[in-house]
């Protein structure tokens, strides 16, 4: 393959003042454009050897002189220069826009009107309860502005460790004769909008205010910063309609995404996209995080690996452990591994980081969705209920999978009204265990022609159900006893030969 002069040129200056050059934060597709993947005879990113480093991997150097050359020319005006990016694209040592590319929300000192009565929800207090509580999610940074005064007021001084954020969350919290009313309000900055409010009312003296505090932080957080809230929601809208904003956090929105189908299309540009930025930069922990997930769902759906691969839940493991050793006191990374560690059998060390995830961040229902799931699908029904019931309850929006927990604890207690009703819920119709509770449900209704047309949705969606039934309800379900029930259940829906 012939390189152009000028990219050669620039990959000469480039290794000298970096020694380790990282690509920046472009359109990698325009990249890769420049050099017909049947011209690169090197291997993959998949491929590498651990101990090759990153400064000697061809396809990264030569990538990376492109982007540098991509970069020179659109910022010379040269003839047909494209526009420039709308992020900040002044490289840091890694090569990609300074930060770790997750949005930032901005924890305002709440304003005080009237005077609190003793047993009050004390307003300092529960800001800085707010401020721990958002810092334990990953995909979030905090910051915080006007500190308050001493008499509890807003001080007018910003914060020396204010940044631009790109939400802030402000609030006033009101003292009345009988009641104490506080307000939340979601400020979208750049675009200069409301984007969510919620007010709650307290008694103007309450037994417990520690406690009352602790509820507001919980829903506020699982409101916000869940995988399905507000926040990413709204980012969701804004980042995947364009190519705009960092690509790390592009990409961390880009996986979510995948995780609400079966579609192997989109697992694979989710796995390709966090593959490529977690090379660029190797410290974003959260990139691995999300990685763990993607190779976890390679393993429970089937999904066809790349040619060289270890198997999926080696590769899973090894992300999750890595995302651990980035970030060791981060809840999201050691659920992460309790997953896997679930997956590939060993329950007990499985527990033990589940137990982890819950003690490093305490205000994560995801987490205790998933263990309480988990509980279910080793038996221990009772337990497992209590902890659905207890993230259910925290008002964040629930994904697919979690509702097919609650189906499944509500049918292994006889309750297959609500187990119907938690069926319903499950909204993917590519989803193949919500498949098998909706063939489930429907059967236990009454209902055999639709139990029979959900069976044959289900081999339509994932063919491996017609013969090979027990083995994928065992990647899911540990206990042997409920795997054998289920499949006695979907033979009488019309599964032939999952008994």
């Amino acid at each position: 393959m012939l390189i152009p002069e000028s990219i050669l040129n620039t990959v000469t200056a480039f290794h000298t003042e970096w020694r380790h050059p990282r690509l920046l934060p472009l359109d990698y597709s325009q990249v890769y454009s420049l050099f017909p993947e049947e011209t690169l005879d090197m291997p993959t990113n998949a491929n590498w050897p651990d101990n090759w480093p990153l400064a000697d991997r061809p396809g990264v150097y030569l990538i990376f002189a492109a982007t540098m050359h991509l970069l020179y020319v659109g910022k010379s005006g040269a003839p047909g220069a494209g526009p420039t990016a709308s992020i900040d694209t002044r490289p840091t040592t890694n090569g990609l826009p300074h930060g770790n590319g997750l949005p930032t929300i901005n924890i305002e000192s709440l304003r005080v009107l009237g005077t609190p009565r003793s047993g009050s929800i004390v307003a300092g207090s529960l800001t800085e309860k707010l401020r721990d509580a958002f810092a334990r999610f990953d995909t979030i940074n905090v910051s915080f502005g006007p500190r308050p005064a001493d008499n509890g007021a807003s001080s007018s001084v910003p914060s020396p460790d204010a940044r631009p954020a790109d939400y802030r969350l402000s609030g006033s919290i009101e003292y009345a004769e009988t009641a104490t009313t506080i307000l939340f309000q979601l400020i979208d900055t750049g675009e200069g909008t409301i984007a969510w409010s919620r007010t709650f009312d307290q008694p103007a003296a309450g037994t417990d205010p520690s406690a009352a505090e602790e509820a507001i932080v919980g829903a506020l957080a699982n409101t916000l910063l869940q995988s399905y809230g507000v926040i990413r929601a709204r980012d969701r809208a804004k980042h995947l309609a364009s190519a705009a904003g960092d690509p790390r956090y592009r990409c961390i929105l880009e996986a979510a995404d995948s995780f609400r189908s079966v579609d192997p299309g989109e697992h694979d540009r989710a796995r390709a996209c966090l593959e490529h930025v977690t090379s660029v930069d190797p410290g974003f922990a959260v990139g691995f995080e999300f990685l763990a997930v993607v190779y976890f769902r390679e393993y429970l759906l089937d999904f066809a690996a790349n040619a060289g691969d270890p198997p999926p839940l080696d590769r899973a493991l090894r992300a999750a452990r890595h995302a651990i050793e980035l970030a060791p006191a981060s809840g999201r990374a050691y659920q992460m591994l309790f997953v896997v560690q679930y997956a590939r059998r060993d329950i007990a060390a499985a527990f033990a980081s589940g137990d982890k995830a819950m003690a490093l961040n305490k205000y994560d229902m995801l987490t205790v969705a998933e263990y309480g799931g988990r509980l279910i699908m080793s038996g221990n029904v009772e337990r497992g209920m209590a902890m659905l019931r207890r993230s259910t309850d925290s008002g964040s929006i629930h994904p697919s999978w979690h509702h097919f927990y609650l189906f499944l604890g509500n049918y292994l207690t006889g309750d297959m009204k609500e187990a119907a009703f938690q069926a319903e819920q499950i909204t993917a119709d590519d989803y193949p265990l919500g498949l098998v509770a909706k063939a489930i449900a429907a059967r236990s209704a009454g209902n055999k022609d639709l139990a029979r047309r959900t069976v044959q949705h289900l081999l339509e969606v994932q063919p491996a159900w017609r013969d090979q039934a027990r083995r994928l309800l065992e990647k899911s379900i540990y206990e042997p006893a409920i795997v054998d029930r289920l499949l006695r259940d979907l033979a009488a829906c019309g599964l032939r030969g999952s008994s």
